[in-house]
């Protein structure tokens, strides 16, 4: 889902931004670091498509750089290269980096047990609780900055409700429209 609002957001990208005109005589090129490494990665393979679509609309070439997060992060701040597709807003990189924020986007929502009851009505019922969560998820200032709650890191959102079934945590986080 989260995939689906960074499409959204480069498509705003695209139909507000004016980078090549019909007159200019050299096409534009932009640098695009790309931290889904894996040979065999979909979110790889899906992030690089969508930006040469880009590329291809606004009459650009782009090129792929291939790095893990932190170079390219680096590569990001020193000017390397321009871009980077879906990646964590905070406000260490927020000084040398410009973040495209979804307009409305999608309501975050915590899931419980059923059986548990309806224990969840306020934020202050998660402590002395785990909550799973997905490791580089931005959901809300508060919960992103709260370290008082103990909160179980996954790296895939299918493990969310099987750590929930499991009784690892109390109850995970996501987002209505998942």
């Amino acid at each position: 889902m989260k995939l689906l609002l960074h499409l959204l957001m480069l498509q705003i990208i695209l139909l507000s931004s004016t980078l090549v005109t019909a007159e200019d005589s050299v096409a534009a090129s932009f640098q695009h670091c790309n931290k889904f490494t894996s040979a065999d990665d979909a979110i790889g393979h899906l992030s690089r498509d969508i930006i040469e679509e880009v590329g291809r609309r606004l009459n650009a070439s782009i090129k792929h750089v291939k790095a893990p997060v932190k170079r390219c992060l680096s590569m990001l701040k020193t000017g390397e290269v321009d871009f980077m597709f879906a990646t964590q807003i905070t406000a260490d990189r927020s000084i040398y980096a410009d973040f495209i924020h979804p307009s409305g986007g999608d309501k975050v929502v915590f899931l419980i047990r059923k059986e548990d009851g309806s224990w969840l009505n306020d934020y202050s019922d998660l402590n002395n609780k785990t909550l799973g969560v997905i490791n580089g998820y931005n959901y809300f200032p508060k919960l992103n900055r709260d370290t008082s709650l103990h909160k179980q890191i996954v790296m895939n959102p299918k493990q969310l409700p099987k750590i929930l079934l499991a009784r690892r945590v109390d109850s995970f986080v996501t987002y209505k429209a998942r």
